[in-house]
């Protein structure tokens, strides 16, 4: 009961102090402690602070404050949510932890807007002349402003601003990742390790140099060459069409052949596309089975790119696409992405076509760059951007690549 009767006290102050300002804090009993998704969540330590609703006061007044803890005059502020750290006994039984409720708070209306829209405002800060989500946090398009991810985070993110900006790390495939030349470790980005430097996995190693963890000695060696043993492919230098061979285990010059399309569906993700490939006569197999007299992708009736997620017999890295098309435009892709994962997150490739003239015409091969990165995959999500609205296809595509 008391802790329940530290909450209405709390939140009836905090509205008489600000009538605009509003905060439901959910307090703890004694003998709790808050450790954060982060070290890093930890941005303010007050000393000499008289008690705990002092402590929940600076915390609301702050709109980096999600969570704070309390304990002999001891007052800590933190970005992170309750929710995104673990609340965990303590061996103090005076220490108090309080988390800010944000379960019914939905700031869409204001976000975004001009000042005045979130002034005042718990919530939201002012930036650059438009409220915007509190440092350490991303705006989710639902409404939310929601903690930023780090490098360790299950959840996806869609943009650079989803993840921690203090840690310069980047949405990267889906993934929150540190910057080139660097890798995550405990709770942090630090630089990868040169040639002879202990490592634990390859990870830990300089990838744009080429190295990776030996698994006798546990050191950073460069990748290998041609004819040297393998286990893996991952092993061999792969921007040089490296892989290692099935057969007897040493690095070869990839074998480059046509890649077996197998599966063709529509994630759920791009459901709102108005096309199907699976109408009778129009299905996405007609694009991949060597005749280009076969419609694929009725036609869509929305100025959007079409989506289809391919699989493949077996892992390949990938070498080329041919592209053979009527050369009429109006039954010709003009852009395609290839993305290497189902939601569109990761983009490997895209290849643009130049309008063709010339009827049942075949394009050179177009390359994906490995200098870049090998692309390793049994899958792809293709995008397919189309000259018209309202546009059947006419064409065949083929995927090049080495078993993996």
């Amino acid at each position: 009961m008391m802790r329940y009767s530290s909450i209405i006290f709390l939140f009836i102050h905090v509205h008489t102090l600000y009538a605009d300002f509003i905060s439901n804090i959910n307090v703890q009993n004694q003998g709790f402690d808050f450790i954060p998704a982060n070290p890093i969540e930890l941005f303010q330590t007050y000393s000499s602070v008289s008690s705990a609703f002092k402590c929940a006061l600076r915390c609301h007044q702050d709109p980096q404050c999600r969570t704070y803890v309390y304990d002999l005059s001891i007052c800590q502020l933190y970005q992170g949510s309750s929710d995104t750290g673990s609340i965990v006994p303590s061996p103090s039984t005076t220490r108090i932890v309080g988390a800010i409720n944000y379960k019914n708070i939905n700031v869409a209306s204001a976000y975004n807007q001009s000042c005045d829209h979130c002034f005042p405002d718990r919530y939201l800060v002012c930036r650059n002349n438009t409220c915007q989500c509190p440092t350490g946090t991303f705006y989710d398009n639902q409404g939310h402003c929601l903690n930023q991810l780090y490098a360790d985070s299950t959840l996806t993110c869609e943009d650079d601003s989803w993840c921690n900006q203090a840690l310069n790390l980047s949405c990267q495939c889906g993934k929150c990742q540190c910057p080139n030349g660097y890798v995550w470790r405990n709770k942090t980005c630090i630089p990868q390790l040169m040639s002879g430097i202990s490592c634990n996995t390859s990870d830990d190693c300089r990838k744009d140099l080429h190295l990776m963890c030996s698994q006798n000695n546990k050191i950073c060696i460069p990748q290998f060459m041609s004819g040297m043993s393998c286990n893996t492919s991952d092993q061999c230098r792969n921007d040089l069409n490296l892989v290692c061979s099935r057969k007897n285990k040493t690095c070869i010059s990839m074998t480059v052949v046509p890649m077996p399309v197998m599966t063709g569906t529509l994630p759920a993700k791009f459901s709102y596309v108005d096309m199907a490939f699976n109408v009778s006569g129009e299905e996405w197999w007609r694009a991949f089975d060597n005749n280009i007299y076969s419609f694929w992708n009725r036609m869509g009736g929305m100025n959007v790119l079409d989506y289809i997620f391919l699989t493949f017999n077996d892992t390949y890295l990938l070498d080329s696409i041919q592209l053979t098309v009527t050369g009429d435009i109006t039954h010709d892709p003009r852009t395609l992405g290839m993305y290497m994962d189902e939601n569109g997150t990761c983009l490997g490739e895209s290849f643009w076509f130049p309008k063709s003239n010339s009827s049942w015409y075949t394009y050179p091969k177009y390359y994906f760059n490995k200098s870049a990165k090998a692309l390793v995959t049994n899958h792809l999500l293709m995008s397919i951007e189309r000259w018209s609205i309202y546009q059947v296809c006419l064409a065949e595509l083929t995927f090049f690549g080495g078993l993996y």
